[in-house]
């Protein structure tokens, strides 16, 4: 039973969380598979037990970030108020890096998590252990208990009200291994102030005119060398650094290191104006800000 449940978790917890699901009990092997599909001994009963205890380990990112944190203990706590004879385990990571290398550590001992948060690409390397990863296929169909499912305590969506394309990032040979439930937003931002002192005109109200115009920008800058950097540095105009990524949102940098050159950027703190982005974009993406430019999707 602790294989459905494992599975149950992905798809029940809150619809917001998910990206990827592992078990220590859930079968599948990459290189078993019949003319039917993968080969799985794993079964959905008729009934869900609720006569029995639970326990899910989950394994996700953002334990710096405190407002990610509490949305996943509430989600945690409304779903344990709905099935009460499940605990959810939650375990905290730095970055997918640790969650990754952790994973790939436990196969051979076969002591990985039910769910987690991963990347599609580190999927693909825990279908290589064996009896590791089941596909979803046959659960997310499932009328009573997959998506969407008539005995789910919570309205959740249906496979159709989800992207395809972001669905389809989690096939492998033609099988979900995962669900999209937690994207990445990448965002280029842009000094208006600084670029229109420049003398170039960005216009607010054409989000693809602003991009344009700054892709041009760039092409007639060019790239901007280390010794300028250094100058910037030495003569007190390099106020801040950081750097953007689908994980790191933004990520202050307090030091930077050229051959012998070494830069300390801003006391090793972090900027008003990285501070700044950091607190817009998060917030939009957690639903604590106003999103202006409609780019939160309902998946």
């Amino acid at each position: 039973m602790k294989k459905l449940l494992s599975l149950v978790l992905v798809l029940v917890l809150v619809c917001t969380l998910f990206a990827g699901c592992h078990g220590k009990k859930l079968v599948v092997s990459q290189d078993d598979t019949t003319s039917d599909g993968p080969n799985t001994n794993y079964q959905i009963p008729e009934n869900f037990d609720t006569s029995r205890d639970y326990e899910i380990s989950f394994w996700t990112k953002n334990d710096t970030n405190m407002t990610q944190v509490e949305i996943y203990k509430k989600a945690i706590a409304d779903f344990e108020a709905l099935y009460p004879n499940i605990k959810v385990n939650l375990r905290l990571y730095t970055d997918y890096g640790k969650i990754y290398n952790d994973v790939i550590t436990n196969i051979a001992t076969d002591t990985t998590p039910n769910v987690c948060i991963t990347y599609p690409d580190h999927i693909a390397t825990y279908l290589t252990g064996k009896d590791t990863v089941v596909p979803l296929d046959e659960l997310m169909a499932h009328p009573m208990y997959g998506l969407g499912g008539s005995e789910l305590l919570f309205d959740g969506p249906n496979q159709n009200e989800i992207i395809p394309q972001f669905l389809n990032e989690c096939a492998f040979g033609g099988y979900y291994y995962a669900v999209p439930y937690m994207r990445s937003t990448e965002c280029c931002y842009i000094n208006k102030t600084f670029v229109e002192k420049l003398g170039y005109d960005l216009s607010e109200d054409d989000c693809a005119k602003v991009y344009e115009e700054f892709v041009r920008i760039i092409a007639k800058r060019g790239k901007i060398s280390a010794q300028e950097l250094i100058e910037a540095q030495k003569n007190g105009t390099l106020e801040e650094c950081w750097g953007t990524g689908t994980a790191a949102v933004i990520s202050p940098v307090g030091k930077l290191r050229y051959v012998d050159e070494v830069m300390n950027i801003n006391g090793g703190n972090i900027g008003q104006l990285s501070q700044k982005l950091y607190d817009t974009i998060t917030g939009i993406q957690t639903g604590v800000l106003e999103d202006p430019r409609g780019w939160r999707v309902t998946v």
